[in-house]
């Protein structure tokens, strides 16, 4: 039997990828500021990002938490435990329905909270010092029209729209309501 002979002339294929690219600049992101809140104020970015949630929602239940979140369900609850444990957040049943648990940050909680709130306010006007305001309010618009089209293209496609989607292998994805497009502006040098 003889071995596949290797491919050894490179495919022309996309690399850039606006996913890779933010994934990376986000990775990136992520360990400088999880080494930087674990130093300061003790917490990882997944128990600070609970906590703040917690912190602006006092009360929240933890179905709405994972879902604001955007956290795995069982990531979510094992850091929450942790969370109580250290003292840092409460667990209360609810008054008005005894099925949901409710969740307060205590004194110690937001006091860190708050300490890792100006540090990532600095840490975030350090990273984009390079962008103008302007320009960061176009990024936000687009990471939010970004967000808007993922999560209606990751929706089934119904039947009847088919023609309106594009057939990628065998999933069909239904193109997005048109949004407002963001506005370009004259590039300063």
């Amino acid at each position: 039997m003889t071995s596949p002979a290797p491919i050894t002339t490179p495919l022309e294929i996309k690399l850039d990828y606006i996913t890779f690219m933010m994934d990376v600049v986000n990775e990136r992101a992520k360990a400088i500021a999880s080494a930087v809140y674990e130093k300061e104020v003790g917490l990882s970015l997944r128990e600070l990002r609970l906590m703040r949630f917690i912190a602006t929602q006092p009360g929240l239940t933890i179905s709405r938490l994972i879902q604001q979140t955007h956290l795995e369900k069982t990531l979510a609850s094992k850091a929450i435990a942790g969370l109580t444990r250290r003292g840092l957040v409460l667990r209360a049943i609810s008054k008005s329905d005894a099925r949901q648990i409710n969740l307060y940050l205590t004194h110690e909680g937001a006091a860190r909270v708050n300490a890792a709130d100006s540090i990532g306010q600095r840490m975030e006007k350090a990273m984009m010092s390079g962008v103008s305001e302007a320009d960061l309010a176009i990024f936000k618009r687009c990471l939010e029209t970004i967000e808007h089209c993922v999560d209606f293209s990751a929706m089934p496609a119904k039947h009847e729209h088919a023609s309106s989607g594009k057939n990628i292998g065998s999933t069909q994805l239904q193109a997005p309501p048109a949004m407002e497009p963001v506005k370009k502006r004259p590039r300063q040098i």
